[in-house]
């Protein structure tokens, strides 16, 4: 018995920080589109884990950047009982280590992590013909220059990366990347395949994915988890409701 109290007492302190862990305030910053916010987003909902999703406006930002008050001066910020912390798939990764989301395993882990990284294969291009001075590239002349980029991106940049996640997920064999079930893995490549589903993205046709029948049945399997499909529900409703 002596030698089992310190055990115990190890377990029921790192029980407790995980109970706090999951107790904290935590506050996603970040403006009211999907972007680099949506994945940690959904990785809260499918958790179960109570968020404040702090939406803001470009001026906002502007402010925000300009005050200093955001590390990197960037966003998306998760702030977690007042601490400010930055980087999309870090927060990525901590808010999946609390929805069960990472797997414990490190050698799993690891596929899991390469898939993340992956995916800004992925969003690095699609993001330079979007918000080009954070590339530092210069705005598009015109809209003949912006589609000509947009059209390469489409149908040169992009089929190589989708081609090599369709084989990934043919690997894997169940619709998902990594395991039998979601992980933030999935959650990191749904945003820019479903950027460029919504057809959101000028002279980049939806219609690219149709090559790619895995790679587009990932946004529909994230989408079918009843606490994803309740929160677009939700979403739907609240950005109805702001523009009556």
């Amino acid at each position: 018995m002596p030698h089992f109290q310190p055990l115990l007492a190890t377990f029921l302190l790192a029980h407790t920080l995980v109970i706090a862990d999951k107790m904290s305030t935590m506050k996603l910053t970040y403006f009211d589109f999907g972007g680099r916010a949506e994945y940690t987003r959904l990785a809260c909902v499918i958790g179960g884990i109570d968020f404040e999703n702090h939406l803001i406006s470009f001026e906002q930002f502007g402010q925000m950047k300009a005050s200093g008050e955001l590390p990197h001066g960037q966003v998306p910020i998760l702030e977690i009982d007042g601490v400010k912390y930055p980087q999309s798939n870090s927060q990525l990764r901590y808010v999946g280590k609390l929805a069960g989301l990472y797997p414990e395993d490190p050698l799993e882990a690891l596929r899991v992590d390469a898939y993340v990284d992956f995916a800004e294969d992925m969003a690095v291009p699609v993001g330079a013909t979007i918000s080009r001075k954070r590339f530092g590239l210069p705005d598009f002349a015109d809209e003949d220059e912006k589609k000509a980029a947009r059209e390469q991106l489409a149908f040169e940049l992009l089929p190589p990366l989708l081609q090599q996640l369709e084989k990934k997920l043919a690997d894997n064999g169940t619709g998902w990347c990594v395991g039998d079930s979601c992980t933030i893995a999935d959650l990191r490549w749904y945003q820019p395949l479903n950027t460029v589903l919504s057809g959101t993205l000028d002279y980049v046709p939806p219609s690219i994915l149709d090559a790619y029948p895995l790679a587009k049945g990932l946004v529909d399997k994230v989408k079918s988890i009843p606490a994803v499909h309740a929160w677009y529900e939700a979403e739907a409703a609240r950005k109805a409701s702001s523009s009556s």
